[in-house]
This record gives C-alpha cells, structure tokens and sequence, in this order.
C-alpha cells in the first residue's frame, strides 16, 4: 500500500504510522486494521494494489463487505455516470465517504 497523502496506521503495528511516500507489503492472508491518526492534519490518501478479493469486517468483526475487480468496475462506472459521463476523476459519494471516515476497517486479503 503507498501512502500519498496523511498518516494511518495499522493496529496490528503500532507505533509505525505510514505517512506520505511511505509503502507497506504485506502478504494475502494478512489482517490489516487501518485508521487515522486523531492528530492528522488532512485527509488521508492511499493506493492499495490487491491481487485477489478484499473482504472487510467491522470493528466489532461483523462482516462488512467484498471488493474485487469486478465489483470495483461496478462502484467506478456507477459514479462516473452519477457524475456526468468518463471525468477522469471519480469522487466518493457522500454515503460512501462518511461511511470509511466513521468506521474503522480489518481487511484480510484472499
């Protein structure tokens, strides 16, 4: 995972926050919880490559969702058209931004 803007960290490490320009590998099969520092100071950006499906749980290690290619194309195209057509940019929707900003995610990579 690159960080490009902000710090987070991740509980099954602490005390090692990723800040802009850092990169994290870790392996499929590895637990990751991320959050946001409560000092920081702008919204965190950062780029995950994953090979493979994403499942999430919520904190209270509920199940919370699957992310994989094909579901990811969907949520792209989904926005592009609620935003007017190809913008070369697609923005989170409102429901989706409060939604990551208020829950703390593990992700276990499969």
């Amino acid at each position: 995972m690159r960080n490009i803007q902000g710090r987070w960290e991740d509980r099954e490490y602490p005390g090692q926050p990723q800040t802009a320009g850092c990169y994290l590998y870790e392996p499929g099969g590895s637990v990751h919880t991320f959050f946001c520092l409560v000092d920081n100071t702008e919204d965190t950006i950062a780029l995950a490559c994953i090979d493979g499906t994403q499942v999430s749980f919520s904190e209270d290690g509920a199940f919370h969702s699957v992310m994989d290619a094909v579901s990811l194309r969907y949520l792209v195209e989904t926005a592009e058209a609620d935003q007017g057509g190809r913008t070369g940019r697609v923005h989170a929707p409102a429901q989706a931004r409060s939604t990551w900003s208020t829950c703390e995610l593990t992700t276990r990579s499969v």
